[in-house]
């Protein structure tokens, strides 16, 4: 698939870097909802793709095209085998299938269309686990499952009206620097191999560590000019007390028309940098996992040594709010009379925020604005 996945243009898939579709089979795609055999495929960003492009097969596509590459390998008994597996149940356009591989209903299963893709993707798991163990190779197969970022707002979903929090008590969603954005699951799975069931470990680490980390599992040595940001865990992963020489700095950007938000953590301290707003903090995400109390004023030589680890410029402390409350019930978030404009999708809306007519620095950037605002109030 290429880089734009499920979500935009072209709507078709490579194989072996061949588009695997003849021009014949190509048609123009209009923004919109389609019936197909499968169910109601959906069309976000209009452009060309394969006729039979069908948003709600694309996972049960993977599955059996994973099926076809596992039974190459069981024909060529004894050659090891990689197999990435992108998954896109998370990501927009939430369109389920009426009924999944081995028959059970999706669609219309729970609350929204995001709970039900997120009901298909155990389906998908589960069907991947299974046609491992048909073919005799689950117990000598390394199963990593994780994500490349935390989940998406509830009022992109709806799925917060029924009780589903994609961060749960994180702060913050997909495309921020915060834990809610950052933060993901990550499972290890391998029943012969020495990684023990039922476990946990807490140690910090980054998804390109996986590079070195599996390299380190299956002993294959990596070159000393290869993979330089990855750091090899497998021996953490076997063992929660061999932990010397894992990560100590954690880097996250978040860039759109340049670098916005930067964030650094350094055991349980982590820094971030508001760029567009010119705000600083620092949290203990030990005692403080929610993001919520800002220590940066109270740890000023700490801060200054971590930013001396960013990549953009360091910032100095100015007036930020030590704590990110909620709103009071009688304390409206309109009771500026000052009206700012905010650029959302596109659209210019004008907004009042008493929070920004106080601190004009913060200017009106959404992001700066929700960065900033002690309120809950999701006006921004």
């Amino acid at each position: 698939i290429t880089s734009g996945g499920i979500q935009a243009p072209p709507y078709a898939f490579f194989r072996d870097d061949i588009l695997d579709v003849s021009l014949d089979q190509v048609k123009y795609w209009e923004n919109g909802k389609y019936s197909m055999p499968n169910g109601l495929s959906i069309i976000n960003k209009e452009g060309q793709g394969f006729e039979e492009w069908d948003s709600t097969s694309y996972n049960m596509i993977l599955v059996n095209e994973t099926k076809v590459f596992l039974d190459k390998h069981v024909n060529n008994t004894g050659d090891p085998f990689f197999a990435y597996v992108p998954i896109g149940n998370a990501h927009i356009p939430h369109s389920p299938p009426d009924k999944f591989l081995d028959g059970t209903n999706v669609a219309g299963s729970y609350g929204t269309r995001h709970m039900d893709i997120l009901f298909e993707m155990d389906k998908v798991v589960g069907a991947l686990i299974e046609a491992l163990t048909e073919r005799q190779l689950l117990e000598d197969t390394i199963i990593i499952f994780t994500s490349d970022n935390g989940g998406l707002k509830g009022k992109n979903t709806n799925s917060d009206q029924f009780g589903h929090l994609s961060s749960g008590q994180l702060r913050g969603f997909k495309g921020s620097v915060y834990e809610g954005g950052i933060r993901v699951p990550l499972t290890f799975r391998w029943d012969n191999g020495p990684i023990p069931k039922g476990e946990k470990r807490s140690q910090m680490i980054g998804l390109n560590d996986l590079y070195k980390t599996i390299c380190g599992l299956i002993g294959v040595d990596v070159p000393v000019d290869q993979a330089l940001d990855s750091i090899n865990f497998a021996n953490y992963v076997m063992d929660e007390n061999l932990n010397s020489g894992l990560r100590e700095w954690q880097h996250s950007w978040r860039y759109k028309n340049g670098l916005r938000e930067e964030a650094i953590r350094n055991n349980d301290m982590k820094l971030i940098q508001h760029y567009n707003s010119k705000t600083v903090e620092l949290y203990n995400l030990t005692a403080d996992i929610s993001e919520t109390n800002n220590i940066a004023r109270e740890n000023i030589e700490l801060v200054q040594l971590m930013q001396q680890k960013l990549t953009g410029p360091s910032l100095p402390l100015g007036e930020e709010s030590s704590s990110v409350p909620s709103i009071s019930p009688s304390v409206s978030c309109s009771d500026s009379p000052k009206r700012f404009k905010v650029k959302m999708k596109n659209i210019r809306i004008r907004i009042k925020c008493a929070h920004v007519a106080a601190n004009p620095d913060y200017y009106c950037s959404r992001s700066a604005i929700a960065a900033t605002c002690p309120s809950t109030c999701n006006a921004c």
